[in-house]
């Protein structure tokens, strides 16, 4: 199965293609922070029950905003 990883990219330049998706802070411990829950087992739980393994993009952006990081 595909396990969802959020990972602290710090670069200047940053290239990405469509299927991914970033979050902007305003500090490193925050983003750092973020990144603890988004990679806690019960989030990545929630993420898996949503995801459609077999779909070209198994997370979505619709998918994403549903994780209520308030709330974790």
């Amino acid at each position: 199965m595909i396990r969802p990883v959020f990972i602290f990219i710090c670069a200047f330049l940053l290239l990405l293609d469509d299927t991914c998706y970033f979050i902007g802070f305003d500090t490193l411990e925050e983003a750092q922070d973020v990144q603890n829950l988004l990679n806690l087992p019960e989030t990545q739980k929630f993420i898996e029950s949503f995801m459609f393994v077999d779909d070209k993009q198994a997370i979505t952006k619709d998918l994403l905003m549903r994780i209520g990081l308030d709330n974790i």
